[in-house]
């Protein structure tokens, strides 16, 4: 174990060899003398607690130990003074000078180890609380910003949800960025549009233009100085001065826009969506409305073969029984009733005809139907995050 250092200053020389007699197997004893480098000796050297003889420069002792506490590099290493008669005025004068205790003279070797560890470990102990204290506040601020980004990016999904154009969304993207001090540009391609705009200028220019359509297949994000581009499904994002000084905070700051650039995806997508099934709807009613037209014809058809159907039967009873009168049949009368079938049969094929027509319209019809149903394109696997889109 490494021992520590204890400093004493102006002490004289049997003093320092009776320290050294008592502490050397414990601690490392530097002596020096009380002058103008006394502060500048104790910084080069470092040590743990520092020892005092007050009894041979007593006002000089306390201006040391004042600017030893004013001192940030020496403000916290302990100070005991060393005094063979020390009056309460005197004590009262060291402590609030910043003194941790007093060692009575003569030198006791019990009394010194208890006082000199005593020091050490309350001081051990403080350094301790704060280094303990200073993680917790760090920990708690890490967990605030994270907290915070976690409800930027909530907020921005439950906006999503009722943000029924790919512009507005964009629109609302951008906002939050402005609201993160961050300038940038979006790119928006999607259904063969494309869409320009930004949080920082009603015009997008060429350049940032041109920079924006920059896309890799290996890279998701591209940084070159402060410019950041981020290449999405179905858009690009160009970031104009991210905070690539502070390391933490431009993480945090990638980490946001990904997930936010995750929920644009999926909403894009799902707007997409809606409008293959509003086009699919449309094209539905054209074709219900074209096909109630084509039955309406039928029905009209079938009708009206119908009602020819019923004439022709009664036609040709009350022929037949004109025809059976007399009993006997006469040339003529054999005549008459072959004009009959003729004509009877002409009327079957003229009914036929029909019929093939009728089928022949509802074979039309049907291969419309077929011709026309449309089923929406979007893949499954676009409704689902894929582990290769994902940025963090």
């Amino acid at each position: 174990m490494q021992k520590q250092k204890i400093q004493v200053i102006a002490v004289d020389q049997e003093d320092a060899v009776l320290l050294e007699d008592m502490l050397n197997d414990d601690y490392v004893i530097i002596a020096s003398e009380l002058n103008e480098d006394s502060i500048s000796f104790i910084k080069k050297n470092e040590p743990d607690l520092i020892l005092l003889d007050q009894d041979r420069a007593k006002t000089q002792i306390i201006s040391l130990c004042i600017k030893l506490k004013m001192d940030a590099f020496t403000e916290k290493i302990p100070i005991m003074i060393l005094s063979a008669d020390s009056s309460l005025t005197d004590r009262l004068q060291g402590y609030e000078a910043g003194v941790a205790s007093f060692v009575q003279k003569p030198i006791k070797h019990s009394d010194l180890r208890i006082k000199f560890q005593l020091a050490l470990e309350r001081e051990s102990k403080i350094k301790q609380i704060q280094q303990e204290s200073e993680s917790a506040m760090a920990l708690a601020m890490a967990s605030s910003r994270y907290s915070g980004d976690n409800a930027i990016v909530i907020n921005f999904y439950l906006k999503c949800f009722n943000i029924q154009t790919i512009g507005r969304l964009a629109d609302v993207f951008l906002k939050v960025l402005q609201d993160m001090e961050l300038s940038a540009t979006v790119f928006i391609f999607s259904e063969g549009e494309e869409l320009f705009l930004s949080n920082h200028t009603d015009e997008v220019s060429e350049q940032d233009k041109q920079e924006i359509q920059i896309k890799s297949d290996k890279e998701k994000i591209h940084s070159y100085g402060r410019k950041t581009i981020f290449n999405f499904r179905n858009f690009n994002l160009l970031v104009n001065n991210m905070k690539v000084e502070d390391e933490e905070q431009y993480g945090r700051i990638k980490d946001v826009i990904a997930m936010l650039g995750e929920g644009i995806d999926a909403r894009v997508e799902a707007l997409n969506y809606e409008q293959q099934l509003l086009g699919n709807s449309i094209h539905c009613k054209e074709i219900l409305d074209r096909a109630n037209m084509e039955l309406a014809e039928i029905m009209e058809n079938h009708e009206a073969q119908q009602k020819q159907s019923s004439e022709l039967v009664d036609w040709l009873e009350q022929s037949i029984e004109e025809s059976l009168v007399s009993l006997g049949l006469s040339v003529g009368q054999e005549d008459i009733l072959m004009e009959l079938m003729h004509h009877l049969q002409k009327k079957s094929f003229t009914l036929q005809n029909n019929k093939i027509n009728l089928f022949k319209k509802m074979e039309t019809l049907f291969d419309y139907l077929q011709e026309s149903d449309v089923k929406p394109q979007l893949r499954s696997e676009q409704l689902i995050d894929d582990e290769d889109d994902i940025l963090f």
